[in-house]
């Protein structure tokens, strides 16, 4: 799954008047034919007057690794931040242990995605 996909279908980024939230989608499954999504607050930051001002300055590195935020049209170091945080958090998404691409928890069994789990040898699915 790349940025892109999980950036367009799991997450949602709120704007506040001082600053913003980041969601990301936890479906559920309410029979065993029907899913049911619902939104859950994964980060939030809040500036303060002094950050606000501090804020409109030019950002010259932001340091650590790059996800490639810039790509999809995110520029703002402090969504960035929050973004690595969510992606980081294996409560909302994981690596798979054969391919290595980064997808859903829902779309994981385990430590393996659904696209992979037919490929794994000794695992009935």
């Amino acid at each position: 799954m790349t940025l892109a996909e999980i950036l367009e279908g799991y997450i949602k980024i709120k704007t506040l008047k001082n600053g913003f939230e980041i969601y990301v989608v936890k479906p559920k499954w309410i029979s065993p034919h029907e899913t049911e999504t619902e939104w859950v607050l994964a980060y939030k930051k809040e500036y303060e007057a002094v950050e606000l001002r501090i804020k409109n300055m030019p950002v010259v590195s932001l340091g650590g690794r790059s996800y490639g935020f810039e790509r999809c049209g995110i520029s703002d170091p402090d969504i960035c931040y929050g973004l690595e945080k969510v992606l980081d958090r294996k409560a909302f998404f994981k690596t798979c242990d054969d391919c290595g691409v980064r997808s859903h928890t829902f779309h994981m069994e385990g430590r393996i995605c659904n696209s992979c789990i037919p490929e794994v040898p000794g695992l009935v699915y």
